[in-house]
């Protein structure tokens, strides 16, 4: 999810806005980054799992926005 936005993105859970702090898990549920996201959870929702050039197509306004930029991310 760092750097290619939703491709890395499997799931979201719970309700959030974009620019709010949000807890990145690994598939086995361990957190493993935190970090300030770019998309609110239904957009998110819509292009998890989508390369930046797709999501582009449903957001032409952020082409090339990651979910989490690398520079408001946390890592464990």
């Amino acid at each position: 999810m760092m750097a290619r936005c939703a491709v890395g993105v499997t799931s979201t859970q719970g309700h959030f806005d974009a620019g709010d702090v949000v807890d990145v898990r690994s598939s086995a549920g361990t957190l493993v980054a935190r970090g300030r996201v770019r998309y609110g959870s239904e957009e998110l929702e819509r292009v998890r799992g989508l390369r930046l050039d797709v999501i582009a197509r449903f957001f032409p306004d952020r082409v090339g926005e990651p979910c989490i930029h690398r520079d408001e991310l946390l890592v464990f």
